[in-house]
């Protein structure tokens, strides 16, 4: 009878000494395995980080260190303007996208009417914009490129059409229709303008151009604002 209960307590004890052995296993696969996440997911940020720090030095921004965010937006002044460099993303299938970057540009106060011309991106918008009668300044050309809201349609249609010297074309317009075929995002507001290219982080000479446009953009829309005051 002791025979049989010290066999059966060999038996437990060895057991247990089994599920120890296997917990210890596990717990240090698991150490490790979260050890080499830890170093993975460290290298990936320390690299994001590379990138835009790279990308502000060159683009003479800092990084905005107020976003929690990894892929942080890059913000500076120049000339006495604002300018917000953010990145975003646009589908190109339902398993990619392509990364792309904007540049927005403040422009100074002084227009005594809001407006909104934003172009249209994606095909579903300029569908919706053909069928949308509400919208519009009655420009043809502009209306079917751009989504285009005012509280003062007319005022807002006289700054577009005015004659400008010195520039690439001559009308503002001209410009935001212009700047439609060489870039993916174009926004022109009472406020800033912003201009949006598809571009990597690291491609800091793409997203030169897009603040140049921006920069370009808000300059016309002061010039046409002023010559109007001056009428």
């Amino acid at each position: 009878m002791f025979g049989l209960f010290f066999s059966d307590g060999y038996e437990i004890a060895k057991w247990v000494l089994i599920m120890v052995a296997m917990m210890v296993v596990t717990f240090a696969v698991l150490g490790a395995g979260a050890y080499v996440f830890v170093r993975v997911l460290a290298k990936l940020i320390n690299s994001r980080r590379n990138e835009w720090e790279d990308a502000a030095k060159s683009l003479h921004l800092e990084p905005d260190r107020s976003q929690g965010s990894v892929q942080k937006d890059l913000v500076g002044r120049r000339d006495g303007r604002s300018i917000r460099v953010s990145y975003y993303a646009v589908m190109r299938s339902e398993q990619s996208s392509d990364p792309h970057a904007s540049a927005e540009v403040s422009i100074s106060p002084g227009f005594d009417h809001t407006f909104e011309i934003s172009k249209l991106e994606m095909l579903y918008q300029r569908v919706a914009e053909m069928f949308d009668m509400t919208s519009g300044l009655g420009i043809d050309i502009l209306d079917k490129a751009f989504s285009v809201t005012s509280s003062d349609p007319k005022s807002l249609r006289d700054l577009l059409l005015l004659e400008l010297p010195a520039g690439e074309s001559p009308t503002l317009m001209t410009d935001l229709m212009h700047a439609r075929k060489r870039f993916h995002r174009v926004l022109l507001t009472d406020s800033s303008a912003t201009i949006g290219i598809e571009a990597r982080s690291d491609q800091t000479d793409l997203i030169e151009s897009a603040i140049e446009r921006a920069i370009y953009l808000a300059k016309r829309a002061e010039a046409a604002r002023s010559k109007l005051a001056a009428k």
